[in-house]
């Protein structure tokens, strides 16, 4: 059994992997920033996939892949590492580390203090059907408390899964604006011109729903002669490399890929567009607006209205109003007075309300308060 440091509280944090989401990304700022004299904390990844850094003390266990039969020998290195450890806390990340450390609970032979990350919407995510239901039914019984990174996704949580009721507070993501703008010196972007460039960024999935924004960009970027540069990769890639082959468009769209650091590219962009169809927070919509840049999005549920301020700090479009959101796109390139001042309102807004600074003072108060409610 390892030694516990005199006087710290002991937590472990599980993750699927520490590489290129934004759930990997909030895990890499909640280690870099938690205060290490109050907390001796410990990362368990299923996969060993680490591109976000973290600090040399923090060990890192590898628990294993979970698919098929391969899950109960995982479960059983998770229980085993609890016993071994005695950790005083026991943080879940995102909903499938939740339901394997939901199946160990019953067989820790102490009692930890069990936090659930609630990273999406479960009713949108499908996780509020058919087997998937029944199982976080069943595990979220077995949590003591959980966080939402937004507070309109509260009601939507407490609907799907009652046990949640009353014992859940929203915290949204930390963003550590101090690093991004380290990383804005590392630049690599000086062939782009500040203000023809729209930036995005997110996984090439259906619920980014990057079809919209590409659809609505089309004439936009003709017409104006501006870029559209979208970062990161997914399984819809070659469709949407396709859909802008078809709108003759691929001279004005870049597919960037994903990037430990892009930060020297949103340093270009003179505006960022976000067309989820759901997000649960948005840590890059609230990274840009940090760095000053007006925002775009579809006024999805539920994040991007916690974090624009509409009209104020860019705008809010209606669901699937492609239009609307090419004229938004347009009203902003063809008004850099309306840019500079958007843009100036996003990030005092961002740097006030989502810095760590902010919002790790506010974890850091739910993990203490976990362990007088345990004690």
């Amino acid at each position: 059994m390892k030694i516990k440091e005199k006087n710290k509280v002991r937590v472990l944090i599980l993750a699927q992997t520490l590489s290129g989401g934004g759930v990997e990304r909030f895990v890499s700022t909640l280690l870099n920033n938690i205060n290490s004299n109050t907390f001796e904390c410990t990362l368990a990844l299923f996969w060993e996939r680490i591109t976000y850094p973290i600090p040399n003390r923090i060990p890192v266990h590898i628990l294993g892949n979970t698919k098929g039969i391969k899950k109960t020998r995982v479960i059983k290195k998770l229980i085993n590492l609890i016993h071994e450890n005695e950790y005083d806390i026991i943080l879940s990340s995102i909903w499938h580390t939740s339901m394997i450390l939901g199946e160990a609970i019953p067989f820790i032979k102490y009692r930890p203090f069990t936090i659930a990350w609630f990273v999406s919407n479960p009713q949108q995510a499908r996780y509020d059907q058919g087997i998937n239901y029944l199982w976080a039914q069943r595990n979220y019984k077995r949590f003591d408390y959980f966080i939402s990174v937004s507070s309109e996704m509260i009601r939507s949580i407490n609907k799907c899964y009652p046990s949640t009721i009353n014992k859940i507070s929203c915290v949204h993501n930390p963003i550590d604006y101090q690093h991004i703008d380290h990383c804005m010196l590392f630049t690599d972007s000086n062939h782009l011109e500040s203000d023809k460039l729209i930036i995005s960024a997110g996984r090439l999935v259906p619920e980014k729903n990057f079809e919209l924004l590409i659809k609505a960009f089309h004439k936009v970027g003709i017409r104006h002669k501006i870029k559209l540069a979208i970062i990161g990769e997914g399984p819809e890639k070659n469709e949407l490399i396709n859909l802008v082959n078809k709108l003759k468009i691929s001279n004005f769209v870049d597919f960037y890929g994903y990037m430990d650091n892009p930060f020297p590219l949103y340093q270009k962009a003179s505006i960022y567009a976000m067309s989820s169809n759901f997000e649960g927070f948005g840590i890059s919509l609230a990274e840009a607006q940090g760095l000053g840049i007006p925002a775009i999005s579809i006024d999805c549920d539920f994040g991007p209205r916690e974090i624009i301020e509409d009209n104020v700090t860019g705008f809010l479009i209606p669901k699937n109003n492609e239009e609307m959101f090419s004229e938004r796109m347009e009203e902003l390139i063809c008004n850099k007075e309306l840019r500079e001042k958007m843009g100036k309102s996003a990030k005092l807004r961002a740097r006030k309300l989502f810095a760590t600074y902010n919002i790790i003072p506010k974890i850091e108060k739910i993990l203490l308060d976990s362990i007088n409610y345990n004690q």
